[in-house]
């Protein structure tokens, strides 16, 4: 079993514009919401290029951020620690 620690878990989000106006207003069309920091970065690769291998992801969460991301792990079935 790998155990990955990610003492700085992070929320990605990435905008998606139709048009980008320089010196304008650029408004978003839609965005996405992942999971981040490098822990939960190198469990997506596992997941891509090894299933076979368990793992498991220790981390720290607080707040509605926190909230958010625990919602995310649960969404991307990660298995993970949480404290």
């Amino acid at each position: 079993m790998i155990h990955v620690v990610c003492p700085n878990p992070a929320l990605d989000r990435t905008l998606f514009l139709k048009t980008l106006e320089i010196n304008g207003v650029s408004r978003a069309v839609s965005s996405q919401d992942l999971l981040g920091g490098k822990g939960f970065n190198v469990i997506r690769s596992f997941k891509v290029d090894d299933k076979n291998t368990p793992y498991i992801i220790h981390s720290f969460l607080g707040g509605y951020t926190g909230e958010y991301l625990q919602t995310l792990i649960q969404k991307e079935d990660v298995s993970s620690v949480i404290t």
